[in-house]
C-alpha cells in the first residue's frame, strides 16, 4: 500500500508537460497541388521555423495535385488520426468551390476532419506577361470587354477560376471568347503567364511576387479590400468591379477524432510560431499575413463559415447563369 501511493505521488509531481502528445517521428504533411503553391509555400515558412527550434521535429511534404486539392482531401480523410497526418488545405477551395466545380470528385463531408488553425493569407493578383501592352486596370476591362479574339487566363485553383467569373459576371464579358485555363497550381499558372501561353493570369500575390521582381511579369491589380504596402502603387481591383475582394488562404486540419492532446499540440506550437517575429517577418517578406482570431480551431471554424456565407450564394448564381 505504501508503496502504491509513492508511486501515484511520483506521478503527480510529473510536470504536465511531460505528459502532453509530442511527434516522436517525421509528420506527413498533405498538399493538394503541385510545388510552389501557396499552402506549401505558407506551411514550409511556419514549419521550418519550427524544426530549427525543436530538432526532433521533422515535416515531409507529399504533392497530391488533382481537382483543386480533392484528390489529396480524398486521400487524407482516411489516414490515421495518430499526429503524423496533416492536410494544407485551400480555403476556398474546400470549403466553397469544391462542391460545384469539383463535385462528382468529392468524397468527403466538411465534418470528415477537425480544425487546427489559419496559417496565412494573400490576396489573388491579376497579372500579365512583362512587355504586355496592358497596364492599368482601365486598359486590361477594355481589352477584356471588346476582345474580337481569344483569350486565356491561367487559374491555379478554384479560387482563382471564381475572381475571373466573378468580374465577368459583373462586366458582361464573351464566355465564348474568354476562357480560363486550369494548371496544377498557382506556380505553373504564373509560368505560363511570364512564357506568354496566356494573356492573363489570376493567382496568390504571394506565389506571383516572384517573378514580379525579377522582371517577368507585372501586376496589374489586387482582389483585395485594402492595399499591400509592399507593393503601394498597385490597385485595387474592387475600385473598378466592387465587391471583387478574393484571397487566397491557407490553414492545417487533422484526421477526424484526432485525439484531443494532439490537436492542442498543433494549436499551441503552430498559433506560438505564427505569432512570433520571425513568422511575420516571412509573411511581410511574402505578400502574406496572418488573422489572430483564426488560430484556434473555434476561430479558424468560424472564418469558414462566414467565407461560406459570403461566396456560396455567388457561386451558386455564377454557376446557375
Amino acid at each position: 500500500m505504501v508503496r502504491y501511493i509513492s508511486n501515484f505521488i511520483a506521478l503527480m509531481l510529473i510536470p504536465f508537460a511531460a505528459l502532453a502528445w509530442e511527434p516522436t517521428k517525421p509528420i506527413n504533411v498533405y498538399v493538394g497541388f503541385a510545388p510552389g503553391s501557396g499552402n506549401e509555400m505558407s506551411f514550409r515558412g511556419v514549419s521550418s521555423i519550427i524544426e530549427r527550434q525543436n530538432k526532433n521535429i521533422n515535416f515531409v511534404i507529399y504533392n497530391k495535385p488533382g481537382a483543386d486539392g480533392v484528390v489529396a482531401m480524398n486521400e487524407f480523410i482516411n489516414k490515421p488520426n495518430d499526429g503524423y497526418h496533416v492536410y494544407v488545405p485551400s480555403h476556398q477551395g474546400i470549403w466553397v468551390t469544391a462542391e460545384y466545380f469539383n463535385k462528382p470528385a468529392v468524397k468527403y463531408t466538411l465534418n470528415d476532419f477537425e480544425y487546427v488553425v489559419t496559417i496565412a493569407k494573400s490576396p489573388l493578383a491579376l497579372v500579365v506577361p512583362a512587355d504586355a501592352p496592358v497596364t492599368t486596370v482601365p486598359t486590361v476591362i477594355n481589352h477584356l470587354r471588346y476582345t474580337t479574339k481569344p483569350i486565356s487566363i491561367a487559374a491555379g485553383s478554384g479560387a482563382h477560376k471564381l475572381a475571373y467569373n466573378y468580374i465577368a459576371n459583373k462586366l458582361k464579358l464573351n464566355g465564348d471568347l474568354i476562357k480560363t485555363i486550369g494548371y496544377k497550381g498557382p506556380a505553373q499558372a504564373v509560368v505560363a503567364v511570364a512564357a506568354k501561353e496566356v494573356e492573363y493570369g489570376i493567382l496568390p500575390v504571394a506565389v506571383a511576387h516572384t517573378l514580379e521582381k525579377s522582371g517577368k511579369i507585372r501586376i496589374i491589380a489586387l482582389f483585395s479590400e485594402r492595399k499591400l504596402p509592399q507593393l503601394p502603387s498597385v490597385p485595387l481591383m474592387q475600385d473598378y468591379v466592387p465587391g471583387a475582394n478574393v484571397y487566397a488562404a491557407w490553414g492545417i486540419i487533422l484526421p477526424k477524432n484526432t485525439p484531443k492532446e494532439v490537436t492542442e499540440w498543433y494549436v499551441n506550437t503552430f498559433s506560438t510560431t505564427i505569432k512570433g517575429p520571425e513568422a511575420q517577418k516571412f509573411f511581410d517578406n511574402n505578400l502574406m499575413f496572418s488573422e489572430e482570431r483564426e488560430l484556434t480551431p473555434a476561430g479558424f471554424k468560424r472564418s469558414m463559415e462566414s467565407l461560406r456565407k459570403q461566396w456560396i450564394p455567388v457561386i451558386s448564381q455564377l454557376t446557375e447563369q
